[in-house]
């Protein structure tokens, strides 16, 4: 025995010592029912808010399966029916074809995605025309390599304006998170910025994006959350400022650096 009677067995039972806390307090709480409203947030942007474009994708047909640019692959092109439609395809001013739908798209000044418009055997054609879907929806289906959270996209307009497109994605497996469809606008005309962040959290953790296109029109960028920075594949380096490489040559890279610490 301890002094003041405590039994110990070095230390190792304590059972029998008297504890030097005070006994607890129970509290009885009462509640009274509310009424919620939940609000969904806006999508939130940590890092602020960057746009994919085509800027560096090569111009000409697009092949399934094949990566249009770092971390985003064309994995399908579903022509609804529509014989004239025939596959995915970037549109740029210089091999734009010459009719009136072309023309318009030319206004924008810059790359697109479109349906092309082409003979079984012109898939491979330097020069794209733009299809005009009469049967169903022409659908082109993107995947990126990492979940997204998609704030927005933006669309290019043709003479056939009553020909709505429609932008759809997925996400957690889903077939079909979110449907926006862009609004008419003028002919040659953006459709704008469509901001579909308000339907959080539909457009979070985004692994491929539909776009229907129901007329001659152009996909011109998508608006992401920009991601953190990581390095995937084989490998894709996506840095912490929002860009994306291929590193393909053998060496030692400097990955990050922190400044401003001894």
């Amino acid at each position: 025995p301890r002094p003041g009677g405590t039994k110990s067995n070095d230390g190792m039972n304590c059972l029998n010592a008297s504890s030097p806390f005070p006994e607890p307090v129970i509290t009885t709480t009462t509640t009274t029912p509310t009424t919620t409203t939940t609000t969904i947030p806006q999508v939130r942007c940590s890092r602020g808010q960057g746009d994919w474009t085509l800027a560096d994708a090569s111009a000409g047909s697009l092949q399934v399966g094949k990566e249009i640019s770092p971390g985003v692959t064309l994995v399908d092109f579903r022509s609804g029916g529509n014989e004239e439609c025939t596959n995915a395809a970037i549109f740029t001013p210089e091999n734009g074809g010459d009719g009136e739908d072309e023309s318009d798209l030319k206004q924008c000044v810059c790359n697109l995605i479109v349906a092309q418009k082409d003979g079984p055997s012109d898939k491979t054609k330097s020069t794209v025309n733009v299809c005009s879907p009469t049967t169903a929806r022409v659908e082109v289906v993107l995947q990126f390599d990492l979940p997204q959270r998609i704030t927005g996209f933006e669309m290019w307009n043709t003479r056939k304006a009553s020909n709505t497109t429609q932008f759809r994605w997925e996400n957690d497996n889903q077939i079909q998170a979110g449907v926006v469809t862009a609004p008419t606008k003028p002919r040659g005309t953006s459709s704008g910025f469509v901001d579909i962040s308000k339907i959080e959290p539909l457009a979070t953790n985004v692994k491929k994006v539909s776009i229907d296109f129901g007329g001659p029109a152009g996909l011109k960028s998508i608006r992401f959350c920009k991601q953190d920075g990581s390095v995937v594949g084989d490998p894709h380096v996506h840095t912490l400022d929002g860009k994306s490489y291929v590193l393909l040559q053998q060496g030692t890279y400097l990955m990050w650096r922190l400044s401003g610490l001894e």
